[in-house]
């Protein structure tokens, strides 16, 4: 039924490449804080349609002294040792090989 991860040919950009049956491991999960550090390098010649650019960060504000790694200014402290553990997926949750999956939502 399903393909083994190492058969699988995917990237790690946490999309899955083949429209069949796959297991997704956590290890081609892109985590948050390789987004952010991501962010923070050139982008020559990337197309990619959600750009950074596209999305304002809700927790970034003007007025307070924290600053994260990019260098904006934050609301909350930041944590990398507790960032390092948060995985970004977008994609159909059952593909992933996971214990546990964390659906947050804006309501």
């Amino acid at each position: 039924m399903y393909r083994s991860a190492a058969s699988m040919a995917t990237s790690r950009g946490g999309v899955a490449t083949d429209s069949g049956d796959n297991v997704v491991t956590l290890d081609q999960v892109p985590r948050w804080i390789d987004v952010e550090q991501r962010s923070l390098s050139p982008r020559d010649g990337d197309d990619h349609p959600f750009s950074d650019q596209c999305f304002a960060d809700p927790l970034i504000a003007p007025s307070t002294a924290e600053t994260s790694s990019a260098g904006t200014l934050s609301k909350f402290p930041v944590d990398n040792d507790i960032n390092s553990k948060i995985y970004l997926w977008r994609g159909q949750p059952w593909n992933l090989e996971v214990d546990a999956v964390v659906n947050s939502t804006n309501e």
